[in-house]
């Protein structure tokens, strides 16, 4: 199967953003998405922001130094490239 959502690499480096998709087999959303280091471990991990199994990350972008995702329940998220972190969530439904 392949997954319409798919790794990103980052810019100037050797780490990507990975979705982990949602278990319905479809492969259209994340439960997850995942920053990887060069050596494969985890940097960082983003849950969609309603934290419920009925959430999803649904698209997701690199902009600059930050990732903006967007989530199954109506939200635009702005996260920090390097640390995962939180900036900015505004409700687009």
């Amino acid at each position: 199967m392949s997954y319409v959502l798919a790794a990103v690499s980052i810019p100037d480096t050797v780490d990507v953003l990975d979705p982990v998709p949602t278990t319905d087999g479809l492969g259209y959303a994340a439960s997850l998405i995942r920053s990887r280091g060069s050596d494969g471990a985890t940097v960082w991990t983003a849950i969609p922001p309603r934290g419920e199994p009925q959430d999803a990350w649904t698209s997701f972008r690199i902009e600059g130094q930050h990732v903006v995702a967007n989530s199954w329940s109506g939200y635009a998220v702005v996260l920090d490239l390097e640390s995962g972190r939180e900036l900015a969530r505004t409700f687009t439904k």
